[in-house]
């Protein structure tokens, strides 16, 4: 969190010891641990000797209170960013932050502060209530979205997926939190129960970790080259050529063996100007069976291109390609 920013509980914290050291504190039944928050602004002034602006001033004050816990819990949540930047990391990172948060609203959350977010009587207390449920709703409905059979096997990348991970854990938390805070109310009574039963069906993080990497080696071992649809010794020297100094490949598939190509288009696709009909370029789709220096095989299928140069066609290109890795048995038939 920004250090400019204002931190919830520390506002609610200051606040409240501000208050107690005051005069007005001193001079009138208005501390926490004395004041009837549920008493009318009527009753509040006829007991404590305060006018009515006065019952308002505190009515909003104690709301504030309220609406700065309300606001951290609804801000809750994790940096997808970081754990593409540094996985691992970001995954310490976040179970502090969890365990922070858990601590910071352990203290922040006391059975004052309950009593003034359920004050019926305090039409500001009662616009934040609103809030807090419109809030629980919104997080019901995102959550019960979840396709929690995708997230746990899906074959995406592991960082984004972990990312997700601590997103619906911390918005089962923010109900958790926000559910002590507003204890009466039905919404968030609701939006908790959804959220824990789906945090209970995911499980824990390392199972999740090892439901993906089960699910993978599965891929792995099922995954297979596309059949060929042709056969032309010269175009499969071509495009294996054309992978081998592609840029794309530079990378970890640098100095790769490229064990297999299966033509898959029946010939070249000629690309044309949509509106002049000019020849632009022609392509076609091959999946290569190539084994990276690091032991590990894959099938890439790739889109190799070449440019209409006017009196005939130029040299090929990769112009597109997506892999898969698969076991290295499985490229020969």
């Amino acid at each position: 969190m920004p250090e400019n920013k204002v931190n919830g509980v520390a506002l609610v914290m200051a606040a409240t010891l501000v208050w107690l050291n005051s005069p007005a504190a001193n001079a009138a039944p208005w501390p926490l641990a004395q004041t009837d928050i549920r008493q009318t602004p009527h009753a509040a002034k006829q007991d404590s000797g305060l006018t009515a602006a006065e019952v308002r001033q505190e009515q909003r004050r104690q709301a504030d209170l309220v609406e700065a816990v309300l606001d951290e819990i609804e801000d809750f949540t994790p940096d997808h960013r970081a754990f593409i930047a540094d996985n691992d990391q970001a995954q310490a990172d976040a179970m502090e932050a969890l365990e922070v948060f858990r601590e910071r609203m352990a203290a922040a959350i006391t059975a004052d502060l309950v009593a003034m977010a359920a004050d019926t009587t305090n039409s500001y207390a009662a616009r934040t209530a609103t809030a807090a449920n419109r809030h629980a709703a919104y997080t019901e409905r995102t959550i019960s979205s979840v396709d929690l059979d995708r997230f746990r096997n899906s074959g995406g990348r592991d960082d984004l997926a972990i990312a997700q991970y601590f997103l619906m854990a911390y918005r089962a938390e923010q109900m958790r939190q926000l559910a002590r805070l507003y204890p009466q109310s039905e919404p968030v009574a609701q939006a908790r129960q959804v959220a824990d039963r789906l945090m209970a069906e995911l499980g824990s993080l390392e199972s999740v970790i090892e439901g993906r990497e089960a699910a993978q080696a599965a891929r792995i071992a099922e995954m297979r080259l596309y059949p060929a649809v042709r056969s032309d010794p010269a175009t499969e020297q071509n495009f294996a050529a054309a992978f081998a100094a592609s840029i794309w490949t530079q990378g970890e598939f640098a100095g790769s063996e490229i064990v297999r190509v299966n033509l898959i288009s029946p010939g070249w696709t000629v690309r044309r100007n949509p509106i002049t009909g000019v020849i632009l370029s022609r392509d076609q789709r091959a999946d290569l069976g190539v084994r990276r220096r690091d032991g590990r095989c894959f099938s890439y299928v790739v889109e190799f291109e070449q440019s209409y140069q006017g009196g005939g066609y130029g040299g090929t290109r990769m112009a597109s390609g997506r892999d898969l890795e698969m076991l290295c048995e499985n490229i020969t038939p």
